[in-house]
């Protein structure tokens, strides 16, 4: 029988990628490029930034209308300005993640491969249902949104929140949600699909 120490040991050893995820993200340019934009944006953005008029101006304007979460953040924001041209941006700039994201979550997918095969239903079940919340997730945060955030993680109080807090909103974590879908998709077309079946 499994003692306390060994079964957690192992738990530990299953969940042991997720300590490693802030740093390759850091190391990687994708996230590193991505993050240097995001601060640099919301902090040295002058705050009259489309009042001025201009090409940036324009594409706010175009993005406000394909994504209503811009409006909806602007106008809860204390530097609605540059709140719109900050998610304007980020969610032209920030799907450059899912690249880093996708070749993650597939190396940690094919290194799960024995699991897979020991619990096939169970991860169909879970493949699925996971899959299909990813999509209504993704749906609801880019069309449906109209300014929603968390009172922990207040992104309209100021410059410093959206430095903080902005990419999380901006794309990060829905872009971070779609890499599971989009995994399994590329496994499928690298001829693995044993990878997702068990």
């Amino acid at each position: 029988m499994m003692g306390n120490r060994e079964r957690d040991a192992k738990v530990c050893k299953q969940l042991s990628f997720l300590g490693d995820e802030l740093p390759v993200f850091l190391a990687s340019w994708e996230g590193s490029a991505v993050i240097f934009l995001s601060i640099f944006m919301a902090l040295f953005l002058p705050a009259d930034v489309l009042s001025r008029g201009g090409p940036l101006s324009d594409f706010v304007g175009w993005m406000s209308g394909v994504f209503p979460l811009i409006e909806g953040y602007g106008r809860l924001s204390k530097y609605p300005e540059v709140t719109k041209a900050y998610f304007s941006i980020m969610l032209a700039v920030s799907p450059i993640l899912i690249r880093h994201f996708v070749k993650e979550r597939m190396q940690y997918m094919k290194g799960r491969i024995e699991m897979r095969k020991n619990n096939h239903s169970k991860f169909l079940r879970t493949g699925f249902l996971l899959n299909l919340f990813c999509i209504v997730v993704f749906y609801l945060w880019i069309f449906k949104n109209d300014g929603f955030y968390y009172s922990v993680m207040p992104v309209v109080d100021g410059r410093f929140s959206l430095a903080i807090y902005g990419l999380v909103y901006a794309g990060g974590a829905i872009w971070f949600l779609v890499s599971t879908p989009v995994s399994e998709v590329l496994i499928f077309l690298e001829g693995k699909p044993e990878i997702i079946r068990g």
